[in-house]
C-alpha cells in the first residue's frame, strides 16, 4: 500500500470507545425508528451481546489497539475490508453526489463551464497540499486531516487477492487532470511551475478536446467496472503487451482527478437518470478506480463519483462545500 504521510504529523493512537458507550449510543439512535415492541426486542439483543460475545470481542479489540503505537486502530481493518473487496466497486462501494447547478455561472461556453470547475478543484488541492487548509474541528477538538491527502492524485489499483491504493500526496510542481470524453482519454495540464493554470487556458485546452474528431479508442476504462480479480488480470494483460501501457496507467492513476465529459444528454433527463449516470454510467468515459471523478454533462450538470478506500464521505462533503 503506497501512502504519503510526510505532510502530516503522525496522530496519537485513536482511543477505542467503551462497549457500554457504543451500545448506549446504538440504542439511542434506533429508538426513534422502531416501535416500542421492536425496540424492546432490539434492546434485549444488544444487552445480551454486551454481556456475552461482545465482551470477548471488545477485549480482543483492546488488545489489538494496545499493540499500535500511533494512528487509528480502525485504519488497517478499513484498508483490509475495502482493498480486499473482490466484487465490482461501481454502484456498490463507490459513492456519488450531484450538485444543484442553478446558481453556478455557466460562463461564455461549455468549455469555460468545465474549466471553472477544474480551476476550483485544483485550487482546493493546492490549498490542501500546501497545508493552508482550515483544520476540521469536532466536539473534542481538532480532527485528523490525513484522509484529505487521499482525494487528489490518488487511485485504487487492481491487484490479485487485494488491491493497492496509490496516493501521490503533496504539492506538485506540475500536474495534470485526466479527461475522458468521446471514448478517448486525454491529459490536461492544470499546474505548471507550482501555479494553477488559469481559467482561460483551461477552457482553451478543454475546448480543443471537445472539438476533436478522434475515433473512439478501445474502452480500457470498462475494466474498472469488472470484479476485482478480473480487473487485475486485465491490467496485467494490458501492461504485458507494451511497456508504454504501464506508463499510461501511471499517468491516469497519478492525475489529480478524472474529468468525465458526457456528450449530448438524453432529452428530458430526469433527476433519477442523472443520479444513475453519475453513480453507474454506461460503461464509457469513466475510471471508477480514481479517488475522484468529476462528471460534467452537456446539460451543464455536475456530479462526482468517489472511490471509497482513501477517504470517507464527510471529507468529500467538506471539500465540496469549501470549493
Amino acid at each position: 500500500m503506497i501512502l504519503d504521510t510526510t505532510k502530516r504529523t503522525p496522530s496519537a493512537a485513536l482511543p477505542i470507545p467503551s462497549l457500554d458507550q457504543t451500545i448506549s449510543r446504538y440504542l439511542e439512535r434506533i429508538q426513534p425508528l422502531l416501535s416500542e415492541e421492536k425496540y424492546a426486542a432490539g434492546k434485549t439483543v444488544a444487552e445480551n451481546f454486551l454481556k456475552n460475545s461482545g465482551a470477548l470481542l471488545h477485549a480482543q479489540l483492546l488488545e489489538y489497539g494496545a499493540s499500535l503505537e500511533e494512528g487509528s486502530w480502525l485504519k488497517p481493518i478499513w484498508d483490509e475490508a475495502f482493498l480486499g473487496y473482490r466484487e465490482p466497486i461501481n454502484g456498490t462501494m463507490n459513492y456519488s453526489t450531484v450538485l444543484d447547478t442553478e446558481q453556478i455561472p455557466k460562463g461564455n461556453s461549455f468549455a469555460e463551464f468545465c474549466a471553472r470547475l477544474v480551476f476550483a478543484m485544483v485550487n482546493t488541492h493546492q490549498e490542501i497540499a500546501s497545508g493552508a487548509q482550515e483544520k476540521d474541528i469536532g466536539p473534542s477538538g481538532h480532527l485528523c486531516m490525513e484522509q484529505y491527502d487521499n482525494v487528489f492524485g490518488a487511485c485504487r489499483i487492481p491487484r490479485p487477492e487485494k488491491d493497492e491504493f496509490f496516493s501521490g500526496g503533496g504539492r506538485l510542481k506540475d500536474a495534470s487532470v485526466v479527461v475522458l470524453h468521446g471514448g478517448n482519454i486525454y491529459l490536461l495540464p492544470v499546474v505548471k511551475d507550482n501555479k494553477t493554470v488559469g481559467v482561460s487556458s483551461l477552457a482553451l485546452g478543454i475546448g480543443e478536446i471537445l472539438g476533436r474528431k478522434d475515433s473512439p479508442a478501445p474502452n480500457i476504462g470498462i475494466m474498472t467496472t469488472a470484479p476485482r480479480e478480473s480487473a487485475a488480470k486485465l491490467r496485467n494483460h494490458i501492461t504485458a503487451l507494451d511497456a508504454r501501457n504501464e506508463e499510461n496507467f501511471k499517468k491516469i492513476e497519478s492525475a489529480l482527478f478524472a474529468l468525465c465529459i458526457d456528450g449530448e444528454p438524453q432529452k428530458e433527463r430526469t433527476e433519477h437518470q442523472l443520479i444513475r449516470d453519475v453513480l453507474h454510467g454506461n460503461g464509457k468515459d469513466r475510471w471508477f478506480d480514481k479517488s475522484m471523478q468529476a462528471i460534467v454533462g452537456a446539460d451543464y450538470s455536475i456530479g462526482f463519483n468517489n472511490e471509497h478506500t482513501g477517504f470517507d464521505g464527510a471529507i468529500w462533503i467538506n471539500i465540496q462545500w469549501n470549493t
